[in-house]
């Protein structure tokens, strides 16, 4: 039995979904945060359950060949990025693998391999969207920062390598306009205090600027002068407050008003328009999310002919690409601003082929299948995937092409063994695209073609 605190020698084999080394010792387990696949390490035992533990790194005896430096002075305190200290290469490699082994383990499919594992652009610098809590340090001024790992415990943050280089003269900004005015910020084990967190957005093809202050109250003091410290600074285009009074992790609560400039900034995709809200869902990484969807269109293979579904649309960025090789495209979203803002894309855009249907994919897409059946059908879920009566649908109707695209392996795989059960579809195609390139997560995209 390990114990606890405890220091046992690890070969590291590969890596966990959370990003964390595997290996074993005694034949137990030990999840072990900083490692990488081919060291061996000298593993500190932090947490025993009763089939594995969990560990850190107390020393490297042995590197393996894909360890590097990582870029970030913070690696290791904050709990943003997991994978730094491995080779980019090798970061490919662990996410293709994880695609497969969730299907092949978790979906019960036999000789499935990732057709494409392709890498961002930019593998630092490529978040089009930040969050960063704000807290009060032991002097009880204001800082802005990310937490540790596992913990709700701020790490001051100088400047992120995940965000645009703007975004540190931003938080710089945000600290000084609260500590000069006597902003308090936000106290979760009390819920007093005001500022919450700073959302930054930020456009990949104009540079253009969105900071959102959530604020814990109907209000806050010195708006103002909040207005006038962002609004001078570079690409800076919009000023929000955003009011959430609730004690909870969601980042947003429903009201959101602007300050200074306007409630939106434009993304230009695939050679279409976008306008992003404070609260839209957009994809966090323009330049792959472009790759993506490229990919995805040669999938669901749209024609002057067709009519595609798309599920889960949000604000209508798959369905306005698809529609201007489509005859027609109905994308199907639960928010009501997400779809104010689809149809206003649309508009935006010129584009008439294509409508939106507002309510959640569960309840409406029945109904949508049954009045026409599509062509193909787009799925783009949440991290949490489909919902039953989603997989019911498509099984009871039945439309020859579906195009899955996920967040999760893990949910991807129970949803696709589903679809896929009694040999009704069949896996053509999988391909991995990192989105999200120095941490776990991993972007896919699969096609199944009805037997």
């Amino acid at each position: 039995m390990l114990e606890k605190n405890a220091i046992y020698s690890v070969e590291i084999g590969g890596l966990t979904s959370e990003g964390l080394g595997v290996g074993k010792h005694g034949g137990i387990p030990i999840f072990v945060r900083g490692a990488a696949p081919g060291d061996t390490v000298l593993a500190k035992v932090v947490k025993v359950r009763k089939s594995h533990a969990f560990g850190i790194v107390h020393e490297v005896t042995r590197e393996s060949a894909h360890r590097v430096r990582p870029p970030c002075p913070l690696f290791g305190k904050c709990g943003g990025c997991c994978l730094q200290h491995i080779n980019y290469d090798a970061q490919l490699s662990a996410k293709a693998a994880r695609v497969s082994d969730c299907l092949t383990r978790l979906g019960g499919f036999s000789g499935i391999t990732v057709d494409e594992t392709i890498a961002a652009p930019q593998p630092l610098r490529y978040r089009n969207k930040s969050v960063f809590p704000v807290r009060a340090d032991s002097r009880g001024k204001a800082v802005c920062g990310l937490f540790a790992p596992n913990s709700h415990r701020l790490i001051p943050v100088e400047d992120c390598q995940l965000s645009p280089p703007g975004t540190a003269g931003i938080l710089r900004a945000v600290e000084s306009f609260m500590n000069t005015f006597g902003i308090p910020a936000y106290d979760e084990n009390t819920h007093s205090g005001t500022v919450r967190n700073v959302l930054i957005r930020t456009s990949a093809s104009s540079g253009d600027v969105m900071v959102v202050l959530v604020v814990n109250g109907g209000g806050m003091a010195h708006t103002e002068e909040l207005a006038q410290t962002l609004g001078c600074l570079p690409g800076v285009r919009s000023v929000c407050l955003n009011f959430n009074r609730e004690r909870t992790n969601v980042i947003l609560g429903a009201n959101t008003t602007v300050l200074w400039g306007d409630p939106y900034i434009e993304e230009e995709l695939c050679g279409i328009r976008f306008r992003i809200s404070a609260p839209s869902f957009f994809q966090v990484n323009s330049a792959a999310t472009e790759i993506l969807y490229g990919k995805v269109l040669e999938m669901a293979a749209p024609s002057a002919g067709s009519y595609i579904l798309d599920a889960y649309c949000g604000i209508g960025t798959m369905s306005l690409i698809a529609a201007r090789r489509a005859a027609s495209v109905t994308g199907v979203e639960s928010l009501e601003q997400a779809v104010a803002d689809a149809r206003a894309n649309a508009q935006l855009n010129g584009i008439g082929n294509a409508e939106f249907v507002a309510g959640r994919t569960e309840d409406v897409l029945a109904d949508q299948l049954r009045g026409r059946l599509p062509n193909a059908v787009i799925l783009d879920p949440p991290r949490k995937g489909c919902d039953g009566a989603v997989l019911s649908a498509l099984r009871d109707f039945q439309p020859s092409r579906v195009v899955y695209v996920s967040c999760d392996p893990a949910t991807l795989a129970r949803d696709l063994k589903e679809l896929c059960r009694d040999g009704l579809y069949g896996i053509r195609r999988v391909i991995a695209v990192d989105s999200f390139p120095q941490t776990a997560h991993v972007e896919s995209a699969v096609l199944l073609i009805k037997a």
